[in-house]
């Protein structure tokens, strides 16, 4: 079950993923599952994004 984002976080995961095209980090994909973000906080008040992996684990 995907959970909804705030709208900072809305904006980090926008950011996150314009960068990671743009440097070819990470491309486009049609997964048949997914995994739900999770951000947390920095000291110096911005966002760090972490990836819960078990649902994907599970099926590979």
């Amino acid at each position: 079950r995907l959970r909804t984002l705030s709208i900072p976080e809305d904006r980090a995961m926008t950011t996150y993923l314009a960068d990671g095209l743009k440097n070819n980090w990470i491309r486009p994909a049609s997964p048949s599952t997914s995994c739900n973000p999770l951000f947390v906080p920095k000291k110096d008040g911005s966002l760090r994004l972490c990836v819960d992996y078990r649902p994907l684990n599970a099926i590979t």
